[in-house]
């Protein structure tokens, strides 16, 4: 496939493993988010600096499901040094004794 606009090969998901039914290296997606930011600031427009999406991966959770087994957030930032001022590393074990087991006011 070839994109008229530039001439050159349009990007393509591709899997990053075999297997990978959910195509993992996304090269269009990045593609499409700098166009997006190009375009606007061609046409005189406020750019975005930060874009969210969700992606579906994984199996259903259950029959009927919308909700999949890896769906998350990812969230791509133009310029972080501007708008990140703080993040949170989410904990990978959790001490149960350090957990309260009912909410106190």
């Amino acid at each position: 496939m070839s994109s008229a606009l530039i001439g050159e090969p349009m990007p393509e998901n591709t899997s990053a493993f075999s297997g990978d039914h959910d195509l993992l290296l996304r090269s269009l997606d990045c593609a499409v988010i700098n166009f997006l930011h190009s375009y606007r600031l061609r046409a005189s427009k406020t750019a975005f600096d930060t874009i969210r999406c969700p992606y579906f991966e994984g199996t259903s959770l259950y029959p009927g499901a919308k909700i999949a087994a890896r769906t998350h957030v990812q969230w791509c930032v133009k310029n972080p040094q501007e708008s990140v001022y703080a993040y949170f590393r989410p904990r990978i074990k959790v001490d149960q004794e350090a957990v309260p087991t009912t909410l106190v006011n």
